[in-house]
């Protein structure tokens, strides 16, 4: 008990205890008998534990209730979704007959969240990019979301036995028809790899500290900071570099700020404008965090949050990201861009006095009027032609009718020849 009572605190202690565990529990079988296995199995009962209906297998829950013989709960959040007694929970496991046959897909409810915030209530169309998809829970969720459309739903994962796994999944899942499967790596996908995509869920590596009985909570601040450059890399990835894409969600099973909200709050200063933060899953009362280097109240707010402890599920954090019409204005704009902004609506508001202006005097030159005045109509002008007058020469008393030619002119050449 005292061990017990120890661990819940932090420190130099905590790690002690943590590395010698294994002794630690063979002195206690020794001598205490089952104070700690009994504490173990209290924690367990603690954590919900959820299945979810795949109508792509034609699952039905009035059949499924019949066939468990169990008191199941629908979720009020995610539709298809039961909530089972963890008593029952090595009942229904893996290697049970509704599992294996995929009518259930053992599944967390917070790991439901990003597929359900991405589609929303109704799906626009186009094909989805699901990045670092193995095992492959939310490949098939989108899948039955998106189960009636002409979307296709592409799962990439780069590792060769994760992405084993992954077709495993999708076979059993009957969703081979929805899913199309890549080994290749998100970080090395161009625009014309696929181009028809207009959704991508992110959900890339992280410390997994938000997965019950993890040790990633006491991870190093260098180990953090790599997997939140990476995170960083490849969200602002897909945020800048592919202009088909309209909806961007951000996942992680962590609940540090350095992998959630400050990767959030860097990737909206990369984007320019480009992107915006939208309120996902209003119902869900447990919300993101601010900080200080990290994002503002009003932004943070938009953000969602399952805290392991007090929901007694796999911690999470959802983030989604709506590309920002022409027409409407984002709320982190760049300082650059609304002073080009400005600029722009300057010069667009001098054109239109100029044109206001040449309208005006347009209309003091000329009169106006009205249909019911009657407008006369000038007579034409009448062009005037001139005739040629004629002229004759007169006949002058030195000029001689006989030769034609002067008088003068001839005495000349007369005194000339002489």
């Amino acid at each position: 008990k005292d061990y017990q009572k120890k661990r819940k605190a932090g420190g130099k202690l905590l790690r002690v205890l943590r590395t010698n565990e294994k002794q630690l529990r063979m002195e206690f079988k020794r001598n205490g008998g089952n104070v700690i296995e009994q504490k173990d199995a209290n924690q367990e009962n603690r954590r919900r534990r959820f299945a979810r209906l795949n109508p792509l297998a034609g699952a039905d829950l009035d059949t499924i209730k019949k066939q468990l013989d169990a008191h199941l709960i629908q979720d009020t959040h995610v539709p298809n979704l039961i909530e089972f007694p963890s008593s029952f929970a090595t009942t229904l496991n893996a290697s049970h007959s509704l599992v294996t046959c995929g009518h259930l897909i053992l599944q967390d409810k917070s790991s439901c969240f990003p597929a359900l915030a991405l589609i929303g209530e109704k799906w626009s169309g186009g094909d989805i990019l699901d990045c670092c998809a193995a095992p492959g829970n939310k490949s098939t969720h989108l899948a039955a979301l998106i189960k009636g459309s002409k979307s296709r739903v592409i799962a990439l994962d780069r590792d060769p036995q994760r992405f084993d796994v992954l077709k495993q999944r999708i076979i059993e899942a009957r969703a081979s028809d929805t899913i199309e499967t890549r080994l290749f790596d998100c970080l090395a996908l161009e625009p014309h790899h696929i181009p028809n995509v207009t959704a991508v869920l992110l959900d890339p590596s992280c410390s997994g500290s938000g997965i019950p009985g993890s040790s990633a909570r006491t991870l190093k601040s260098e180990r953090l900071a790599a997997l939140a450059s990476f995170q960083l890399t490849a969200l602002t990835k897909f945020l800048t570099c592919f202009p088909a894409v309209d909806k961007v969600v951000y996942s992680t099973c962590s609940i540090h700020h350095v992998e959630n909200e400050q990767v959030i709050a860097k990737a909206l200063q990369a984007t320019q404008g480009t992107f915006e933060l939208v309120h996902c899953l209003p119902s869900w009362t447990r919300r993101g965090s601010a900080t200080i280097d990290g994002l503002p109240e009003h932004l943070a707010s938009r953000c969602l949050r399952v805290d392991p402890q007090f929901d007694a599920m796999t911690g999470f954090f959802v983030a989604l990201f709506q590309r920002v019409k022409p027409s409407s204005n984002s709320l982190l704009l760049p300082p650059s861009l609304i002073f080009k902004q400005r600029q722009q609506e300057k010069r667009n508001m001098k054109r239109k006095l100029k044109r206001l202006k040449g309208r005006r005097a347009r209309n003091i030159d000329t009169p106006t009027t009205t249909s019911s005045i009657p407008t006369t109509v000038p007579p034409p002008i009448e062009t005037v032609t001139r005739k040629r007058r004629r002229t004759t020469k007169k006949k002058s008393a030195d000029y001689d009718q006989d030769s034609g030619c002067s008088l003068v002119a001839t005495k000349k050449r007369c005194l000339f020849s002489s």
